[in-house]
């Protein structure tokens, strides 16, 4: 995977949505993508554009307090987790992430709360508030 970062601008949550259906036509098995940004910005959209793009079509809930949900389509299995929650990286063995986390792609939310134990390969989508929108920057994945 590339290392080269993409800076993209989403005025809106269809842009959002746009930029979710694109990194899922990228996406191979066990590809991990990790999320970072404030409160609100747009990660859970993201990752339901994600998903449906994916072929999910159950409704694709952020697991705050589950912390991790698992869903089945034809690829494979998706896995999002929200580890908002998370305080320390060991907290995540009662979860099954370390499981989960090699067996079909996957989307954590709040992924800076567990930098010491994401995956090497992981992909990086940081969400920040801009001017007109969202500053959205992935890293890992080539989006040309």
């Amino acid at each position: 995977m590339t290392q080269e970062a993409y800076k993209l601008y989403s005025k809106s949550e269809a842009e959002t949505v746009e930029l979710g259906k694109k990194i899922a036509k990228l996406l191979k098995p066990n590809d991990c993508l990790a999320l970072s940004g404030e409160l609100g910005v747009g990660k859970s959209v993201l990752v339901r554009a994600v998903a449906k793009a994916l072929g999910i079509e159950d409704e694709v809930l952020s697991p705050t307090f589950n912390i991790v949900n698992r869903y089945k389509y034809s690829g494979g299995t998706f896995n999002h987790f929200d580890v908002y929650r998370i305080k320390n990286p060991d907290e995540l063995f009662e979860t099954g992430f370390f499981e989960y986390i090699n067996d079909g792609i996957s989307a954590i939310e709040w992924a800076e709360n567990i930098a010491r134990v994401l995956p090497e390969d992981v992909i990086f989508i940081d969400m920040k508030y801009s001017d007109n929108g969202r500053e959205i920057t992935v890293r890992g994945l080539d989006l040309c």
